[in-house]
């Protein structure tokens, strides 16, 4: 009986020679995918590292099928709000120069809004970046969507969500590099062990 989910990752990594594999799996994977899903992870919020993940994401998911444009303009809608919230919040600073030795109140920004309640509520940018970064791996089963499919999804994902959280961990305690260094050993470890055993990554 054919499953819901067929994993096609083999299917790619077999189009690359060893040393392509080496460098997608244990380099630019890492990178990237740290920089799209903890890069913003941060106390306080870095806009600018909000931004740059969300125009990485996008450009990550150009050009695939239907849920990846979905993903795109996600991350896209991201980079657009990070890029609003400093306009505004540059515009801001501007009229309070100009309010000053007046009785005049500092401008509200969304910006503030957003840092306290980015300050106030960790968790959510914590459990997010995790949850998104299990999700997205989604792209590398064909899926038959059914109902059983969808239920059975938090399962499929699930050693991505608990590395995700792992990689979070790292990021938050140690700094970005770490929760790179650890992504990569992990791929690392997994692609080596793989190709001394079968002859090539998922062989």
């Amino acid at each position: 009986m054919r499953s819901d989910f067929e994993n096609t990752l083999e299917t790619t990594l077999s189009e690359y020679s060893l040393a392509g594999q080496f460098v997608l799996i244990a380099l630019f994977a890492p990178l990237l995918e740290e920089a799209v899903y903890r890069l913003a992870v941060s106390a306080p919020l870095r806009l600018s590292a909000l931004g740059a993940a969300g125009v990485l994401g996008a450009l990550s998911f150009v050009g695939g099928g239907v849920s990846a444009a979905v993903a795109a303009a996600v991350f896209a809608s991201i980079a657009v709000a990070a890029c609003v919230l400093w306009a505004q919040a540059h515009a801001a600073g501007g009229e309070a120069t100009r309010s000053l030795g007046t009785d005049a109140s500092p401008p509200q920004t969304w910006r503030a809004l957003v840092e306290r309640w980015w300050a106030d509520s960790p968790q959510w940018p914590v459990w997010c970046s995790i949850a998104a970064f299990g999700l997205v791996h989604l792209n590398n089963f064909e899926v038959q969507w059914s109902v059983a499919a969808i239920v059975s999804v938090p399962l499929v994902v699930s050693p991505q969500l608990w590395l995700g959280l792992m990689f979070t961990i790292a990021r938050v305690r140690y700094g970005w590099w770490a929760g790179v260094g650890l992504h990569a050993t992990h791929n690392l470890a997994v692609w080596g062990f793989d190709t001394a055993l079968n002859g090539g990554v998922l062989a």
